[in-house]
């Protein structure tokens, strides 16, 4: 082990934080049309880098999982991928279009397609998967599953691998074998449920056993022998401990049978746990102790603003007390978030200057409401302002809130606590609305508030309820058994692929974020972990998915990244594993955000950094012929078509899968009891924690979580990688921030670099004032020669990209259902670029097939090479060469 020295970290980034300053609108750079065109692209342009991909996919054998990252079984060779998400209908063309999209993929740099939503199955919406011949349950047939085969047949030529989905979007009818009440499951596709239900679980082998066993017309194969298949997912986005499932807004919904199957299982786990009632109320009283309360019960229940602080960055929110209107007739205060902060926490409603004991174990209990159905954060955390340090000290839980009242009560250990400098805090940040709080009391656990939980109740009779109210043991051991059933269900299906059905693919049951801790426990037994993340995802203030009433936050995640803001890295830097592959199988920077350029940069860049395995942005979009034509930003979410991000694929397939921009040299883990009791702990909250700030250093290191059964308590620990190279840090200009990443034969930029020079190893490119002065670029060897000495290179440039017609809010934060039409629209940036290579002689502007148009000026002096790039060549890719 060695301490953390930055200079000998192998990869350089730069973080510039600032906001760009404010002067005279600066005249935007002309737009102009540019969709790119690879039916069109020849095999020797610049854009084509379908040469990655050997053919077909598997030649070479299984993709498996070794040493924590995947490679060919029979050459040993390490594959990283880079893939996209097929939705919905994109799963069933015409041969045709399966076949041209196939060859327009591995044209881009992809090699590998999550075949997703193949198993809709709605009210509204039957997926073509499924057969409509079939008498009763649902099975898949027919001519939808025939032309996934071709699809998937046509990206195996193509050296294409699969990530077969096997429960995404199927909902469960009577016709399947269930009473009419399974139309009354308050979860979207049934999820939880399917967790625990006999039932659907059973559904869930049978479409595995159809969907995976057929012989697949065209490889002659079934895709559980297939090679080409690389991954299977059991179940998209789900888990018993991802939600509190034992709280009054899931339970008192679910509708009967499945909620007395629940009580069902919870009461035969306890049995077999304890046996007996004495034992159980043995177990659940033990700890507890007398004490005096930590807040002074009546005056919370007179709740006087006065008793409250109101937290708030953005100068518009209130706390007002709202008079007697809780069901208890109590007080209650009333907070409104008029403005959506950066982050959630920046709007909080807080209680300041508790004494907490060290050890001792707290009750909070209290009755809360909204405008609509919203989440809220609470928690109870160090109060230092003068040092900065606000470190959790055991309380942090996030709650599903609607618009009836419904009370709360939660146990937690006091930690690390502060000598009466501790608060409470309610986050209301997460969404603009009003709450309402109530009957808010804080108490040391007593031994009659755990033994008041069994009154009535008998685990010999099998009539233990839920524990709703979360009290001390009971909530303990209610979590064990969400985490146990959960667990059982991941194994017996995980179980059933491999041994029944002799699957080949590296096996996950879900994301592992779902469960937090939980999740790294049951992600444990996969092969692989996966994980989502959306940075500013479309929010609905009104009905979910309306497709006219939306917004995004429309702010770049570089300034996020460069003030020690949230932000989509420090999500997924938490929940590595160590020893597994680790993939993000969905990410987006949603459209039409003026700042989307900014992602795949920073996605491929910052994978190569950590040594990820799989980077799936999501999703692949429209694209038959039927449907076309194909040239415009389709919605928040399709690629295809959608210049800003679209262009940057063959950079990041060469800069990602060919290890252009190295791993970082250090490794920081973080080790983790394993058997943790409560499975709601927060991933990223552990880290913060240890780190003790607000997140880690995202530059300075790898990171990884360890399950580690040698440690009693959370503990960080950095070392030093076999090989060291260049050095890593953050500073700050007052020019803007800026987000710069380095390496032996690739850099990528995003951030406010209008009126600056940007200095990455041989490279230098000096901008003029433009626009938003917002761009993204890629610099990449195209022979992965160091770029000093590279004989053809790529560059990639560009900012904004949007339709024609596209009609924006006041506020710029939704066009509506105004999303115009084609050709897109991408911004040319101008820059003078300087490149320190002795070999470069020509500059050519490329066409959006990545044909040579236009020749630019070349300056050759004293072994560097200078050119001037702007609008007037319409172009974001420009080849470099001798």
């Amino acid at each position: 082990m060695r301490t953390l020295n930055v200079s000998t970290i192998c990869v350089a980034i730069f973080v510039f934080a600032a906001i760009a300053g404010q002067g005279e609108p600066v005249p935007s750079p002309a737009l102009f049309p540019f969709v790119a065109n690879w039916d069109e692209a020849s095999q020797d342009s610049a854009i084509d880098v379908s040469s990655l991909n050997v053919k077909p996919a598997g030649i070479n054998g299984y993709i498996v999982a070794k040493n924590g990252h995947f490679v060919e079984s029979k050459t040993g060779k390490r594959v990283r991928f880079l893939g996209i998400t097929f939705g919905t209908m994109s799963n069933y063309p015409t041969h045709a279009d399966a076949e041209r999209v196939a060859v327009r993929l591995a044209r881009m740099g992809i090699n590998i397609v999550r075949v997703h939503h193949e198993d809709w199955r709605t009210p509204g919406h039957i997926s073509e998967i499924w057969d409509k011949s079939a008498v009763g349950p649902a099975r898949p047939g027919g001519d939808g599953l025939e032309r996934l085969d071709y699809l998937i047949a046509q990206f195996k030529r193509q050296g294409i691998y699969v990530d077969l989905n096997l429960h995404t979007a199927r909902a469960y009818f009577p016709e399947d074998g269930f009473p009419d009440s399974v139309s009354q499951i308050p979860t979207e596709f049934d999820k939880r449920v399917d967790n625990f239900d006999r039932r659907m679980i059973d559904l869930q082998k049978q479409f595995a056993r159809d969907y995976l066993t057929h012989v697949n017309p065209y490889t002659k194969m079934t895709y559980a022998q297939d090679p080409c298949v690389a991954v299977m997912e059991i179940n998209n986005e789900d888990s018993l401990v991802a939600s509190e499932v034992g709280d009054v807004a899931f339970c008192d919904k679910l509708p009967e049978p499945f909620r007395g199957e629940l009580v069902g299982q919870w009461n035969a786990w306890l049995k077999r746990r304890y046996a007996s009632d004495d034992a159980l109320r043995a177990a659940w009283t033990l700890g507890a102790w007398s004490g005096k309360d930590a807040v002074d019960d009546a005056a919370l229940n007179k709740l006087s603003h006065k008793t409250w602080t109101l937290e708030d960055h953005t100068g518009s929110a209130r706390l007002t007390n709202a008079g007697d209107q809780s069901p208890e007739n109590a007080a209650a205060v009333q907070v409104d978030c008029v403005v959506m902060p950066a982050e959630a926490w920046q709007v909080q409603a807080l209680i300041r200057d508790l004494d907490f004991q060290e050890g001792a174990e707290y009750m909070l209990s209290f009755r809360a409401k909204a405008d609509t159905d919203r989440s809220l954060e609470v928690c109870a955390t160090s109060d230092d302002p003068e040092h900065h340090d606000w470190h959790n000290i055991g309380l942090m839980r996030d709650l599903n809130v609607g618009s009836d009242w419904r009370g709360y009560r939660f146990l937690f250990p006091a930690s690390q606590v502060l000598a009466n400098r501790n608060r409470l805090s309610f986050i209301i940040g997460g969404a603009t609305g009003a709450v309402w709080l109530s009957d808010v009391r804080l108490k040391r656990v007593t031994a009659d508030d755990v033994a008041s939980t069994l009154r009535g109740q008998s685990v010999e009779q099998a009539t233990v309820e839920i524990p709703v109210d979360g009290v001390d043991a009971s909530t303990a051991d209610w979590r064990r058994f969400l985490m146990d059933t959960e667990g059982a269900y991941a194994d017996e299906m995980r179980t059933y692929l491999r041994k029944d059905l002799k699957v080949h693919a590296n096996i996950i049951d879900t994301q592992v974020e779902y469960g937090e801790q939980a999740g790294l426990a049951r992600e444990g037994g996969s092969d692989l972990l996966d994980i989502h993340a959306y940075w500013q995802h479309p929010e609905f203030p009104g009905k979910h998915w309306d497709s006219s009433n939306w917004t995004i936050r429309n702010t770049p995640m570089t300034d996020a990244l460069a003030k020690g803001e949230g932000n989509t890295l420090t999500w997924l830097t938490a929940y590595r594993l160590a020893g597994k592959p680790y993939t993000v199988s969905e990410y987006n920077h949603p459209a039409p955000s003026d700042y989307q350029a900014e992602m795949m940069p920073i996605l491929s860049s910052y994978a190569a950094l950590q040594d990820w395995d799989m980077i799936y942005p999501f999703a692949y979009g429209h694209y038959y012929t039927s449907t076309g034509p194909h040239d415009r930003i389709q919605d928040h979410f399709g690629l295809a078509q959608n210049t800003a991000k679209e262009a940057f694929f063959p950079s990041a397939a060469l800069l990602f899968r060919q290890e252009l921009i190295s791993p970082l040299s250090f490794v920081a883990a973080l080790h983790l009891p394993a058997g943790f009791p409560s499975g709601h702990r927060s991933v990223t909250g552990a880290w913060s924690d240890a780190c003790g700030q607000h997140s880690p250093d995202l530059m300075s290191a790898r990171f990884q979580t360890v399950l580690d059964r040698k440690v009693k308590s959370t503990t960080l620990v950095k070392t030093q990688a076999a090989h060291t190279e260049a050095g890593v840090r953050a500073i700050t200009t007052a020019s803007g921030s800026q987000y710069l990443a380095q390496g032996r034969a690739a850099i990528a930029a995003t951030g406010y670099v209008g009126g600056q020079t940007v200095a990455l190893g041989p490279a230098s490119l000096t901008f003029p004032a433009f626009g938003n002065n917002f761009a993204a670029l890629t610099l990449v060897s195209l022979d992965v020669k160091p770029l000093g000495i590279s004989r053809r290179l790529l560059l990639t440039i560009t900012g904004k990209a949007e339709n024609l017609g596209m009609v924006w809010n006041s506020s710029r934060t939704s066009v509506g259902n105004h999303w115009g039409h084609g050709p897109v629209q991408a911004e040319g940036i101008p820059a003078t670029v300087t490149l320190a290579n002795a070999s470069v002689r020509h500059v050519w502007a490329l066409d959006p097939s990545g044909a040579r148009a236009k020749e630019v000026p070349v300056t050759v002096s004293g072994g560097k090479a200078s050119f001037t790039i702007g609008p007037e060549y319409r172009t974001v890719w420009y080849e470099i060469g001798e």
